[in-house]
This record gives structure tokens, C-alpha cells and sequence, in this order.
């Protein structure tokens, strides 16, 4: 229920734990990504076209998730420094967001 506000309302956690709990079952973890994408997209259209497209359009993903090996880079020095970088930029960069948009320094709409 958190997440509902959120950048990407609560589509973003409940596929990060059915990633997770269907771990190793790449099948699986598509279809999931498919349903709720889907659900979301379809559901959308009447509030906001746009968001409808842009959430359906994380399908286009899938190719790309199927091309990783579950291996890390072979070199461990990019590796924890990309770790870190993300760490650190994720939550930073939304709270810089989240800052400006409280100072109405961004504008209160999506598109």
C-alpha cells in the first residue's frame, strides 16, 4: 500500500517478489512480468493514455532479462563500484526530486 504513490505504483515491488520467489524459473517470472504489466496498462487507459503505453511497453524488456546469465562482471573493483553508485544515486536522486517538487520547482503532473 505504500507504493501506491510511488514513481511506479506498487507494479515495481510486487515484480522485484515474484522475481524473487520464482528465482531461477525465467518462465515464470515472464509471465508474471506480463500479468502485471498488463493489468496495469489495461486498467489505465481511462485515467492516463500515456502511463497505459508506457506501462505496457515494459515488455519490451523481456529480451533483455533473458540475456542474463545470474553472473556478475568478471572484474570485482566496476563491480562494488557500481553496487555503491547505485546505492547512493537511487535514493539520492529521489530525494532531489522529491525536494524540488515539494519547493514547486516540478510540475505536479506526469504528461
Amino acid at each position: 500500500m505504500v507504493s501506491f504513490p510511488g514513481d511506479w505504483s506498487c507494479t515495481a515491488s510486487v515484480l522485484v517478489l515474484s522475481f524473487g520467489t520464482n528465482r531461477g524459473h525465467w518462465v515464470k517470472q515472464t509471465l508474471w512480468l506480463i500479468i502485471y504489466v498488463g493489468v496495469f496498462g489495461f486498467l489505465f487507459p481511462p485515467v492516463n493514455v500515456t502511463y497505459a503505453f508506457l506501462q505496457l511497453s515494459v515488455v519490451l524488456a523481456i529480451p533483455i532479462l533473458l540475456l542474463y546469465n545470474g553472473k556478475r562482471g568478471p572484474n570485482p573493483t566496476f563491480n562494488a563500484f557500481m553496487k555503491w553508485f547505485f546505492y547512493i544515486y537511487y535514493p539520492l536522486h529521489l530525494l532531489i526530486l522529491g525536494i524540488l517538487r515539494v519547493n514547486h520547482l516540478l510540475p505536479t503532473y506526469y504528461f
